[in-house]
C-alpha cells in the first residue's frame, strides 16, 4: 500500500493543504462517475453543520464499486454548506488528484475516496 503524498495543487488557495490518495487501482477510479456521484452526495450533505461536524455519503454497495465523499466543518459554531460550495470542493478533489484526495481549507475539509464493492456500510 502506498502512503498518501502531499501534493501542491496550483488551483487551490494558499490556505489549502491537499493530500492525494495513491493506493487504489485505476479500475476503481473513474472521474466522470465520481463527478456524477458527487452531485448526489452534495444533495445529501448540504445544509447546516455544527461545530466540527462531518457529513459523509458513500455511493457504492455490495455489488458496485463507488466513492466515499465527506465534508467536515473545521470551525466552532454553525455554518451552512450550499450545494454549489459542496460540489466545488468535491470537484477539486476529483480533478486535482489522480485518484481523489482530501483538502483542508479555512472552514471546510473535503474528501473523496474510491471504494471497492461492499465497502460502503
Amino acid at each position: 500500500m502506498k502512503l498518501p503524498v502531499l501534493a501542491p495543487l496550483a488551483l487551490l488557495a494558499s490556505t489549502a493543504l491537499a493530500t492525494c490518495h495513491g493506493d487504489y487501482t485505476d479500475a476503481l477510479w473513474n472521474k466522470d462517475q465520481a463527478r456524477a456521484d458527487a452531485k448526489t452526495a452534495c444533495n445529501k450533505m448540504k445544509g447546516n453543520f455544527g461545530s466540527r461536524k462531518t457529513k459523509s455519503y458513500c455511493t457504492g454497495n455490495k455489488d458496485k464499486k463507488g466513492y466515499d465523499f465527506s465534508v467536515t466543518h473545521l470551525k466552532d459554531g454553525d455554518r451552512d454548506l450550499g450545494y454549489d460550495e459542496c460540489y466545488d470542493g468535491l470537484q477539486k478533489e476529483i480533478g486535482g488528484c489522480e485518484r481523489g484526495g482530501d483538502t483542508y481549507y479555512k472552514n471546510w475539509e473535503y474528501g473523496v475516496w474510491a471504494v471497492k464493492a461492499g465497502s460502503c456500510v
